[in-house]
C-alpha cells in the first residue's frame, strides 16, 4: 500500500528543502531517525544522484525534475540488482515524503485505507480477482485527503496525477493515474456497491490520422489504382517505375493517405473536396500537412517529413502527371524537410552506447543461451516459457543473421531454410530470395553450431507450445491459426525481454546497428565485409551509415600507439642519461 508521508516534529520547524543536499542535511539534523536510518537514507541519496548523474547541491529536490533521466534508467545495465535500485528509490521518496510534505495529502505513516475503501477494494478482488495493491495509491490518497468514495469525482483522478507528478518517483505517473481510471470504471460497471461514476479517459495517443475506411470512397479508389499501378497488377502505364513493389510499400502508402488527409483536418482544412490522389498531393495541401507534423513533432527536418515528400513527388510524377512546376514545388518541400546528416539518428547512437560497456556486451550475446539454460531446467512447459525462448532464439538470430524485421517474422522453415550433415553435425542455411527484401538483395547465412543448438532446442521442446491450428511452417507461429508472429508484437516481446532481463534498452532493427558496430569495432575500415554482412547493394550507403562506429576502437588504438612509442623514447633518454 502507497504510505502517506510524515511531517517530523524536527524537520516541520524548517523550511521546505529545495535541493537534494538540503535533503540529506536535514536528515543529519533529524535526530527522531536513529543512525543507522540516517546513515542508510543519506548513502541511498547520493547514490541515487550519482546513478542519474545529478549534482545534490543544485539539482531539485522534486521528483520532477529527474523523471525523464528516471524513465531511462535500467539498473542491470550499470550492474546493480532491480532490488537494490528499488530500496535506494524507497530511500529517496522516505526522504522526500518526510521533509518536502503536501498539505494535499495529510495524516500519518503509515495510514490505513479508510473502511469504506477496504470494504470496496475487497470487492475489487472478489470479483475480478485482482491483487489488493490495485489501486492502493488511488485510495491512500483518497484517505489522507478525507474524500469518501462517493465523493470521488473526475477532478479527484486529475489532482491525484498532480500530486504523483509532485512528490513520487514513479517513471510514469500517468500510466498509474489511467490503469487506476480504467479499473475504477471497469468496477463501476460490475459491481453494485461502486459508485457509479464513469471516469473519461482520454485515448493514450493523440490519434491524428484517419482510418482508411473514413476516407471518401472516390479517394480510396484512386489510391487502390495507384498501388495497382505499383504492384505491377496494372501495365497501362509506360514509365520507369519499377515494376513491383513489396505489401510493406503498398501499405505505407495506404498509410499516407490517412496520414496527410489526417493532418488537412487538424489542421482545419476542407477535406470533402478531396476525391483523388492528384487533389490530396497539390503543393498547398502538403505543405499545410507538413506543417502541422512538424509543430506536433517540433522537429524541422525529420526522416519521416521526407518520406511524405518523397511519396507525394512519386506521385505526382507516375499517376497524377503533373507540371514540372507544381513537382518541383514538392521537391523543394523535400529538400527543406530532409535532415542534413546522414547515418545513424541521435537516439541510435545513444542506444548504442550501452554496448560501450564490456559488461553490457557480455549480457547481451550471453543471453539467449543463458535464457535457454534456465527453461532447460523447467519441468512443465507452458505458453509463457514457449514465448520466452522464441524471443531468445529471435536475439540468438539477430546477432548472427542482422536481417530487417519483416524478413525476420516472415522466415519460413519450408521455404527458406535448408539443412545439410558434415559427418554427424546439423549445419542449418537461410535463404531469402531477392524478391522478398526491401532493396531486391538476396539474403544467405549459414547459422553457427551454437545457434543451430539452440534452433534444434527452440523446434523441438518449445515451438509446439505456440502452434495454434495447422503448421503453416512460420518459424515463429503467431496468434491466429496459420499466421506467423507480427512484427509489431515481436518488437515489443524483444524490447521488454531486453529491458527486463539485462537491462538495455533495444528495438529489433538496433540488432543491425549492433552488427555494424561490433564488426567495424574488430575490423575498422572494412565497410565493404559489413556491406556483404548486411546486404546493402552500394557500399556508400554503408560508409555513410557507420563511418565513425569504429572511432572509439580506432582512437583507443593511436593512443596505445602515442604511448608506446613515448615508453620507447623515454627508456631511450634513460639509457643516454646513464651513459653520460
Amino acid at each position: 500500500m502507497e504510505q502517506a508521508p510524515k511531517v517530523s516534529p524536527t524537520a516541520s520547524a524548517w523550511s521546505v528543502p529545495v535541493t537534494l543536499a538540503e535533503i540529506t542535511a536535514r536528515i543529519a539534523a533529524d535526530t527522531e531517525l536513529p543512525p543507522r536510518k540516517r546513515q542508510d537514507v543519506t548513502s541511498s541519496i547520493k547514490r541515487f544522484a550519482e546513478l542519474l548523474s545529478l549534482p545534490l547541491a543544485t539539482s531539485p529536490a522534486d521528483p520532477r525534475a529527474y523523471r525523464s533521466r528516471l524513465k531511462s534508467f535500467q539498473p542491470l545495465a550499470q550492474g546493480m540488482s532491480v532490488k537494490r535500485w528499488q530500496n535506494i528509490r524507497s530511500d529517496v521518496q522516505f526522504a522526500l515524503n518526510r521533509y518536502r510534505p503536501k498539505p494535499d495529502f495529510r495524516g500519518g505513516l503509515p495510514i490505513p485505507v479508510s473502511e469504506e475503501w477496504t470494504a470496496l477494494r475487497s470487492r475489487l478482488v472478489e470479483t475480478f480477482g485482482l491483487r489488493s495493491s490495485d489501486l492502493s495509491r488511488f485510495l491512500s490518497y483518497c484517505t489522507s485527503n478525507g474524500i469518501a468514495p462517493i465523493d470521488v469525482t473526475a477532478q479527484t483522478f486529475d489532482d491525484f496525477h498532480a500530486w504523483m507528478e509532485s512528490s513520487r518517483l514513479l517513471k510514469e505517473t500517468q500510466k498509474v493515474v489511467r490503469r487506476s481510471i480504467r479499473l475504477w470504471n471497469k468496477a463501476a460497471d460490475a459491481i453494485t456497491e461502486w459508485p457509479s461514476l464513469s471516469v473519461p479517459l482520454a485515448p493514450g495517443r493523440d490519434l491524428y490520422g484517419m482510418k482508411w475506411g473514413e476516407l471518401p470512397e472516390a479517394l480510396r479508389q484512386d489510391t487502390e489504382r495507384w498501388l495497382a499501378r505499383i504492384s505491377g497488377d496494372d501495365l497501362s502505364f509506360d514509365d520507369d517505375l519499377p515494376s513491383s513493389v513489396s505489401e510493406a510499400t503498398l501499405k505505407s502508402y495506404r498509410y499516407f493517405v490517412c496520414q496527410i488527409m489526417g493532418a488537412l483536418q487538424r489542421s482545419g482544412e476542407q477535406i470533402e473536396g478531396i476525391k483523388s490522389l492528384g487533389d490530396l498531393i497539390k503543393p498547398e495541401r502538403v505543405r499545410i500537412a507538413v506543417t502541422f507534423l512538424r509543430s506536433r513533432t517540433g522537429k524541422d527536418q525529420s526522416s519521416m517529413l521526407a518520406h511524405i515528400a518523397s511519396k507525394a513527388i512519386a506521385i505526382a510524377r507516375h499517376y497524377a502527371r503533373f507540371e514540372e512546376g507544381e513537382i518541383n514545388k514538392l521537391r523543394n518541400l523535400q529538400h527543406r524537410v530532409t535532415p542534413r546528416s546522414s547515418g545513424l539518428t541521435s537516439k541510435n547512437k545513444e542506444r548504442l552506447t550501452q554496448l560501450d560497456s564490456q559488461d553490457n556486451e557480455k549480457r547481451l550475446l550471453q543471453l539467449p543461451s543463458v535464457t535457454f539454460g534456465k527453461l532447460d531446467r523447467v519441468i512443465e512447459i507452458g505458453h509463457r516459457e514457449a514465448l520466452a525462448a522464441q524471443t531468445a532464439l529471435v536475439v540468438e538470430l539477430l546477432l548472427f543473421v542482422p536481417i530487417r524485421r519483416r524478413n525476420l517474422v516472415l522466415l519460413n522453415l519450408n521455404r527458406h531454410v535448408r539443412y545439410q550433415f558434415d559427418g554427424r553435425q546439423k549445419m542449418i542455411f537461410i535463404h531469402i530470395p531477392a524478391d522478398e527484401v526491401k532493396n531486391h538483395v538476396p539474403l544467405d547465412f549459414e547459422l553457427p553450431i551454437e545457434t543451430v543448438e539452440l534452433w534444434e532446442a527452440y523446434l523441438e521442446r518449445y515451438r509446439p507450445r505456440l502452434l495454434v491450428g495447422p503448421d503453416a511452417g512460420w518459424l515463429f507461429p503467431g496468434g491466429r491459426p496459420g499466421e506467423h508472429k507480427a512484427a509489431e508484437q515481436m518488437g515489443r516481446n524483444v524490447s521488454a525481454f531486453l529491458r527486463r532481463e539485462i537491462g538495455l534498452e533495444f528495438n529489433l532493427h538496433l540488432f543491425r546497428h549492433t552488427a555494424a558496430k561490433l564488426f567495424l569495432e574488430e575490423h575498422p575500415g572494412n565497410y565493404e565485409g559489413l556491406r556483404r554482412t548486411l546486404a546493402h547493394k552500394k557500399i556508400d550507403t554503408t560508409a555513410n551509415f557507420y563511418a565513425g562506429l569504429e572511432t572509439g576502437q580506432a582512437t583507443r588504438h593511436f593512443d596505445n600507439t602515442v604511448l608506446t612509442r613515448r615508453r620507447r623514447l623515454s627508456g631511450s633518454s634513460d639509457r643516454e642519461g646513464r651513459d653520460d
